[in-house]
């Protein structure tokens, strides 16, 4: 993070369980959000803030294992940053995917609009065989059978 300078860092599929914050080396701090205690760990989602940034945290919601959002004052302006795991497309049943789906767009309608957004993750989304015009923001890895776009 201090070679590229980044200030947020997101993060997905952390198989971390619970949800919490907590300084990690050189003062920077980690806030996720996992699955119960009592499972498997899977899935999770976290941030990973510098400690300057850091400083400016107004708010964290750890909504679940796939989704969490943090609020920072950056520039005198608020951001929100959502960082998200969605479920596989093939993997999950069509009730557990449009709960997800349910809970992002709610997550993503309770932010204020005077507010700015910033929303990353891994969105499981498939683009199979066709590459074009993509090709220079995708890696060389496919299923080579289905494009779901």
């Amino acid at each position: 993070m201090e070679k590229r300078k980044f200030k947020v860092l997101e993060m997905a599929d952390t198989r971390t369980k619970m949800k919490g914050t907590k300084r990690v080396h050189s003062d920077y701090v980690y806030i996720w959000s996992g699955v119960d205690q009592k499972e498997h760990a899977k899935h999770g989602v976290g941030f990973l803030l510098h400690p300057e940034t850091a400083k400016n945290l107004l708010d964290t919601q750890q909504i679940s294992e796939r989704i969490i959002l943090i609020k920072l004052h950056q520039n005198q302006k608020v951001i929100n940053y959502v960082q998200i795991y969605a479920p596989c497309n093939d993997s999950y049943s069509d009730e557990e995917k449009d709960k997800f789906f349910e809970t992002f767009s709610d997550t993503m309608n309770n932010i204020p609009d005077n507010e700015k957004l910033m929303v990353m993750g891994d969105f499981n989304g498939k683009v199979g065989q066709r590459r074009d015009p993509w090709t220079k923001h995708l890696g060389p890895f496919s299923d080579n059978t289905t494009t779901a776009i």
